[in-house]
């Protein structure tokens, strides 16, 4: 039986160029240059009838400006975290803590993606 991951929400930035200098979210908010444990936080839901046990949400095209403190960031570049166990029915919360670098491009936009999977291949 297949599980089905649903990813409830993404992270987007847009860097403006303002009287302060700033990371703008898609949904208005601002980050500053520089700031640190700035969160995005996606809800993941299981809409299988069965159990979905070590679910993997990782984040990918993750630009350089951008440091990833929890979950830690391996020296690849990769940074991701896992759900142990989502049952069926149920939402959970990956969380992922990063700092913007005063590197970040000004009026640029950039989209980070997560990408969800299951131990079996499902994504």
């Amino acid at each position: 039986m297949k599980t089905l991951i649903t990813l409830l929400a993404l992270g987007c930035f847009v860097i403006t160029a303002t009287a302060q200098p700033a990371i703008q979210t898609a949904g208005g908010h601002k980050l500053p240059f520089a700031s640190q444990n700035n969160t995005i936080e996606l809800a993941v839901a299981n809409a299988a009838t069965v159990d979905a046990g070590n679910v993997t949400v990782e984040a990918q095209n993750v630009p350089q400006w951008l440091t990833f403190t929890n979950p830690r960031q391996t020296e690849g570049g990769q940074v991701k975290t896992q759900i142990p166990n989502l049952k069926s029915g149920e939402v959970s919360t990956a969380r992922f803590t990063f700092s913007v670098e005063k590197n970040a491009p000004v009026n640029q936009q950039t989209k980070l993606q997560f990408l969800i999977s299951s131990p079996t291949g499902e994504r």
